[in-house]
């Protein structure tokens, strides 16, 4: 009706506005910039011009909708007015452009003009999502969980937002859940959209599951709304969730995909007008560079975040992952000092910013590049105060290698597997291959070093420190695997030569790289080495 009011030159304000905002629901932002118009032509006033700015926003015309916001700032009447354009302005100017230490000033005078307690509440727990930025989810979840039990409406919404992205990083991981669960159902009754779409309470509990170390769900759950995304055509969903997939790389492992998935979100936020949020995905594409052995074009991702000249530079939602970044591209160079300082500096931002995920496991990047007996103590200490298994997998990782205990290191390993931290299983297993080698225990050692290359093939082949020993020494080559195989069935290398077309010297020289490759020392061990390949005898 709208629609045809619209194109029939028939001036219906209320009726175009209402139809604009389903529209906008609907991303179908073309049909509501139009019906918008018309709104404003046939005299709709505050609530239009507002709308249109957001749609601005959300098609990536930043600076036209910062100018819009600053002038309905100015033509605000009431609290409520305030508040709107307050919100929708914290997210342009901070969130968006990247302007965090601009957007804070602005969040703070707007607060101080709004008399109204319940309208002041919904600008600052938006507020908070700067101070998450700019201070860490330390200072944010004391901002936005006090909101939490007085806050009703869209306040309540924003604050349950800013609550859920903070708690799991402080460590209250079990706390979060509770607040994700009551945020997404409070969104779900508002009588007007927010300028968040209900999916953003999706990618929040993919945030919260990949910090308890429930992985697989948090990947399930991330892929599935990026395929929504997909199919509702929102660019911004889509982006939201391959900055998360990429971002989980440091201890899923699987580099090729995380790639894709930061590559996407770069090229997705970059036609959004998001410098910010492309700077986060830049984080996620430099790590796994790195990860998959890559160092130069890690340094390329890394140098391309520094061109963005966001200001101030750290204050990104992930800074301490972005040092560790830096640390993994040091690494794959090959420089594990400068990796260890960029490790330990993240560290320390991390405990200033009372993130106690992101100090974790930079202390376990240290561990995890050869220097364990450094993060052993502090990792202790983060485990006794958080929750979720994937900080304590940590810290017993670590103590583990310290001891350089194989049994120890297995069962770690097969903990972080059934997490779905795959590369962090592959390197427990082939560390604990290596301790075993060095106590003389050949079968085992065999054993953990089969279960090592098949978690690195999981991954696509990540490149870490401790995964490049074990890769090199056991993965076979076509001719010593066929040349293994049919030793272990029984042949005698006379046989195995005549089957091959090969001499029997060449035969023996396979048998002997297989030998030291699995760990073994004679034909009687290499059926039970190569495991499930060997056929019987």
């Amino acid at each position: 009706m709208a629609t045809w009011s619209l194109e029939g030159g028939i001036p219906r304000p209320e009726m175009m506005l209402a139809a604009a905002r389903t529209a906008r629901g609907r991303y179908d932002f073309d049909l509501a910039e139009r019906l918008i118009a018309g709104a404003i032509e046939g005299g709709a006033g505050f609530e239009a011009r507002l709308l249109a700015a957001q749609i601005a926003i959300l098609q990536g015309r930043l600076r036209e909708a910062e100018q819009q916001l600053a002038e309905l700032a100015d033509a605000a009447g009431s609290d409520e007015e305030r508040a709107a354009v307050a919100v929708s302005r914290i997210d342009a100017l901070a969130v968006y452009l990247g302007r965090m230490d601009e957007g804070l000033a602005y969040a703070l005078r707007a607060e101080a003009e709004i008399s109204e307690q319940a309208w002041r509440d919904e600008v600052t727990a938006r507020r908070a999502v700067i101070v998450f930025a700019l201070e860490g989810p330390g200072k944010a979840a004391e901002l936005a969980v006090p909101l939490l039990e007085r806050a009703t409406g869209r306040a309540f919404v924003w604050a349950s937002m800013s609550a859920a992205f903070s708690l799991p990083r402080i460590g209250k991981i079990a706390e979060a859940f509770p607040v994700l669960d009551r945020g997404y159902e409070a969104h779900l009754q508002l009588p007007e959209p927010l300028d968040r779409y209900p999916w953003i309470h999706h990618w929040l509990r993919c945030e919260a599951l990949a910090h308890a170390g429930r992985l697989h769900e948090s990947e399930q759950l991330a892929e599935t709304q990026h395929a929504e995304g997909v199919k509702a055509a929102s660019l911004e969903a889509q982006a939201y969730f391959a900055w998360h997939l990429a971002t989980v790389v440091g201890d899923r492992g699987h580099v090729v995909e995380a790639v894709r998935y930061a590559r996407e979100g770069i090229a997705l936020n970059r036609e959004l007008g998001r410098p910010h949020y492309v700077g986060e995905c830049l984080i996620g594409l430099a790590t796994a560079l790195a990860m998959s052995g890559m160092p130069r074009d890690a340094a390329k991702a890394l140098a391309a975040f520094d061109d963005l000249e966001l200001v101030p530079a750290t204050a990104m939602f992930k800074p301490v992952e972005l040092t560790m970044a830096r640390a993994w591209a040091a690494v794959s160079a090959g420089d594990l000092e400068t990796g260890r300082r960029f490790f330990e500096q993240a560290a320390e931002q991390a405990l200033a910013r009372g993130d106690v995920v992101g100090e974790a496991t930079a202390h376990h990047g240290v561990a995890r590049i050869g220097f364990p007996a450094r993060a052993l103590e502090r990792l202790g200490a983060l485990a006794a105060v958080s929750e979720g298994g994937l900080l304590r997998a940590r810290w017993e990782h670590c103590a583990a290698l310290v001891a350089d205990d194989p049994r120890r290191l297995a069962e770690v390993a097969e903990a972080f597997e059934a997490m779905g931290a795959d590369v962090l299983a592959a390197e427990g297993m082939a560390a604990a291959a290596i301790a075993a080698r060095s106590r003389d225990d050949g079968r085992r050692s065999a054993a953990y070093e089969r279960e090592a290359v098949r978690l690195i093939e999981q991954c696509d082949g990540p490149v870490t420190p401790q995964l490049l020993t074990i890769a090199t020494r056991a993965r076979l080559t076509p001719q010593e695997r066929r040349t293994a195989l049919l030793a272990a069935a029984g042949r005698s290398n006379k046989q195995v030569a005549e089957e091959l077309f090969l001499s029997v010297r060449t035969i023996e020289n396979h048998l002997q790289r297989v030998y030291e490759k699995l760990g073994i020392r004679s034909r009687t061990d290499l059926a039970a080495a190569l495991g499930a390949d060997a056929p019987p005898v």
